[in-house]
């Protein structure tokens, strides 16, 4: 638009009137319509307003020529017309520009007086009573300050309360009321004084409850490492009664293990196998004896947290049980096919049987089981 407009006045040196005012009336016409077009959607000027809510105590003299900048004729709802009246005064008075004219902040006094927002409502009353003291209409200023004043019970704003028992205190002295102003000072300062109060209470449970949370942190970081400490100290236990079993095993049992699986594998050599076969046999008597099974079975669930007393209240065989027995104290499928006088398949079938049912009652059984036997 503005290279139109300079390009006109050169062209107004070097053309015939006629032509120059032909070509004013294009540029009027190009400006005009896209000023029409840049018009704000009622949309865009609440997100605006908002914006300007939003900064009005951080950046007033942006939110002051954001506002000014505003078209009165994109103000197309009343409740923005009143929100931007309210807040274009708030930031001439923050930016210390002196109003005396109260058409504008009346749009917001008529609005919010009608309606629900009791805040914006005591603003438009403060701001149209500061309004009238410019000019020093000190009667209209104290009647909207008085209006002010009886919704400060509505409102949870000390800032807003202190500011405006200052103005009514300046108002009274102008009038030569100095009992009222005295009275408008000790309540500014009461004001003051619980907004000192206020600050001091939430900063105080602020650090209370700061205090707090960093002995709860503390505590929970003692337990945790506490619990890690107990869970490193029962690895480090279950590892080494594992390690003491397992050699204690070794030492009870390897030695006729050891013999069933040399007779198994010397089975078609006549002379071992009975020279084997009459220690075995002596050897397996004293294992399976009802004594020795309840000794085997003592270590078991000592070891297995009552692994084998649980195998045995499912409700398997003789057959099965004996041979979860020697399996879990580390006999091979060859030695527990001669100790039980089956073959080494039926041993294998057996477990793998016995398995999937246990599988299907006991998890915690199932994995002392895989873990622990051959």
């Amino acid at each position: 638009m503005k290279i139109l407009r300079g390009l006109s006045i050169v062209l107004a040196k070097m053309l015939p009137t006629a032509m120059v005012a032909a070509l004013l009336l294009l540029t009027a016409m190009v400006t005009s319509c896209g000023q029409r077009h840049e018009r704000w959607a009622p949309v865009c000027i609440g997100k605006l307003l908002d914006r300007a809510q939003t900064l009005m105590n951080d950046n007033v003299g942006k939110v002051y020529f954001e506002l000014a900048a505003i078209d009165s004729h994109d103000l197309r709802i009343d409740r923005q017309r009143a929100c931007y009246a309210l807040l274009f005064i708030q930031a001439q008075y923050k930016y210390f520009i002196d109003e005396t004219s109260d058409s504008l902040i009346n749009i917001a006094v008529n609005y919010y007086s009608t309606s629900r927002d009791t805040h914006n409502e005591f603003l438009s009353y403060y701001y149209q009573g500061c309004i009238y003291m410019n000019p020093r209409e000190y009667s209209k200023a104290a009647l909207s300050l008085a209006r002010a004043e009886q919704l400060l019970g509505n409102i949870d704003d000390l800032f807003q309360t202190g500011q405006l028992y200052l103005a009514l205190g300046e108002l009274n002295e102008l009038n030569f009321d100095f009992i009222k102003a005295k009275k408008c000072r000790s309540m500014l300062v009461f004001t003051i004084i619980a907004a000192l109060l206020l600050i001091v209470v939430l900063y105080a449970y602020y650090r209370y409850k700061q205090r707090k949370t960093m002995d709860i942190i503390k505590e929970n970081i003692a337990s945790i490492q506490q619990l890690s400490q107990s869970v490193q100290n029962k690895n480090s236990r279950i590892k080494e009664l594992n390690t003491q079993i397992n050699i204690l095993f070794s030492h009870q049992y390897s030695s006729l293990d050891s013999m069933c699986v040399a007779f198994y594998d010397t089975i078609d050599e006549l002379k071992s196998q009975k020279c084997l076969y009459g220690r075995i046999r002596s050897e397996i008597i004293s294992l399976m004896s009802p004594q020795n099974v309840e000794q085997m079975d003592s270590l078991i669930n000592s070891a297995y947290n009552g692994i084998m007393d649980k195998i045995v209240g499912m409700g398997f065989s003789d057959l099965a049980c004996n041979v979860m027995r020697l399996s879990l104290v580390g006999y091979s499928a060859k030695s527990i096919s001669l100790l039980l006088n089956v073959t080494s398949q039926n041993v294998y079938q057996i477990k793998s049987r016995t398995m999937k049912r246990i599988r299907k009652i006991d998890q915690e059984t199932t994995w002392f089981f895989l873990s622990t036997c051959k």
